[in-house]
């Protein structure tokens, strides 16, 4: 078996995040118990076997998806960090987070990026809104965090870690939130099922089309689709055949590889295929970020 060469891949942790933005996703605006977050324990041992299967391009990131990191952070996010760094030492490791709560970890968030040569990227999800009340308590949490004597910064974008340029904190703005899923009428969630995986990975693919997702030992082709069977359990609707084509998408079993289905995860990587069809097809169901406002982001705790 030859390794498949990813440039982007997800390491999913968990769902619960302390927002509840509109058409997250990662479905962390519906799924807010952690009964539906993957093993930790097959996440671990899944990194371990990863290199086996998996090779990171030389240009190409880790990123622990989820979620929330800071709602993770010393039960999940050191933990697989860590175990990451050890299996790919020279890889780019990124934590994706809102940022809204980083000033609960600044030293840990300092000493775990340091350590293990890890990028952090934070999201301004309210770039559009910051005069707002959670606005003006991101912008105060986050001032906690950068001004740290540990943190140098580069410019308004960019800082990294004293001593450390492998260790960098980079702040990312959305201008659209593409969907994977629709709302019907009385309140269940839909697939867009548009009979139109390029149109789909144009305007819907929230997760890049060249993303692929673990979820426990599971190897996805994209995180919406790793994510999918938590999201429909909190919803209960996992019985629903409208989503029962994606839900069967072929994953690969890193611990247990079958080779018809590896070849199909490294023949369909970075393409479109019938299961990239859940997602919008349509510019103008693109939601517009640029203005988004606080009502939009619903802060859960």
């Amino acid at each position: 078996m030859i390794r498949h060469v990813d440039k982007a891949f997800n390491v999913i942790y968990g769902y619960k995040c302390n927002y509840s933005c509109v058409g997250c996703c990662n479905g962390s605006d519906y799924v807010t118990s952690s009964q539906h977050d993957p093993d930790l324990n097959k996440i671990l041992e899944s990194i371990e076997r990863l290199p086996s299967v998996v090779e990171i391009a030389s240009d190409g990131m880790i990123t622990l998806l989820g979620g929330e990191p800071m709602m993770y952070w010393h039960d999940r996010i050191v933990p697989i960090a860590k175990a990451l760094r050890r299996a790919f030492p020279q890889t780019k490791i990124n934590i994706f987070s809102n940022g809204h709560l980083v000033n609960r970890f600044v030293d840990d968030i300092i000493e775990l990026l340091d350590q293990e040569n890890c990028d952090m990227t934070i999201s301004r999800h309210l770039a559009g809104d910051m005069s707002s009340t959670l606005g003006k308590k991101w912008k105060d949490n986050i001032m906690s965090f950068v001004t740290h004597p540990r943190v140098i910064k580069i410019h308004d974008n960019h800082y990294h870690i004293e001593k450390n340029i492998r260790a960098n904190i980079h702040f990312y703005q959305a201008d659209e939130w593409f969907t994977w899923y629709q709302l019907s009428y009385d309140g269940k969630i839909k697939p867009w099922a548009t009979n139109d995986p390029e149109g789909s990975i144009k305007y819907g693919c929230a997760s890049g089309s060249s993303c692929s997702a673990l979820f426990e030992n599971r190897l996805y082709k994209c995180g919406s689709l790793a994510m999918l069977k938590g999201l429909l359990s909190a919803k209960q609707q996992l019985d629903d055949q409208d989503w029962k084509k994606y839900l069967d998408y072929p994953y690969v079993n890193v611990l247990d590889v079958d080779q018809d289905k590896f070849d199909f995860f490294k023949s369909t990587y970075n393409k479109p295929t019938t299961y990239c069809d859940m997602c919008n097809n349509k510019p103008t169901n693109v939601i517009k970020w640029t203005t988004r406002t606080q009502s939009m982001i619903i802060q859960k705790r």
